[in-house]
């Protein structure tokens, strides 16, 4: 059973002067759409398929997705928005994720943004799930200190993925 239970931070977190979090997703509706629609970066996520682009839109409209541990990932320079990161509280354990836009893959704005949502929810009993080709993404998480804890098999994935715990 999944707790809905989330801390929330309205206003954006600076993070090493490169990008923010925020959970003001409305602010970035249209690049929040066209993250989750883009086939390319899909295609390491796993979960159920997407809701169409309208209804998606009118979900973030009426704020559903305020208190749903989903942080938009800006860029301090630009405005910009980047991509998005959060988590899943399962019973205490925190099961983080993160998507970048295709077009900042290799900005280095990963690990920040992640460093960032760390300082909200804790460094301890947090997961992730990561598809075993998604090479930059095992590297970006054994660098912040999680170790592989087994593979996972689920309906929501094509393939086998591998779960990494950290638990400082």
């Amino acid at each position: 059973m999944r707790s809905t239970s989330f801390p929330t931070t309205r206003g954006p977190k600076r993070i090493m002067n490169k990008v923010f979090i925020t959970q003001d997703i409305k602010s970035y509706c249209e690049e929040y759409i066209e993250l989750e629609f883009d086939p390319d970066v899909r295609k390491y996520l796993g979960g159920l398929p997407r809701k169409s682009k309208e209804e998606m839109r009118i979900h973030i409209n009426l704020g559903e997705y305020d208190s749903q541990g989903i942080y938009a990932i800006v860029d301090v320079s630009t405005g910009a928005f980047v991509g998005r990161c959060g988590y899943l509280d399962d019973n205490g354990e925190k099961e983080i994720y993160i998507v970048i836009s295709k077009k900042y893959w290799g900005n280095r704005l990963a690990k920040p943004a992640l460093q960032e949502l760390f300082k909200i929810i804790g460094r301890k009993n947090i997961t992730a799930i990561i598809d075993p080709e998604n090479i930059k993404s095992i590297k970006l998480f054994r660098s912040l200190g999680f170790q592989e804890s087994c593979c996972v098999i689920s309906n929501c994935w094509q393939q086998k993925h591998i779960k990494f715990r950290l638990d400082d």
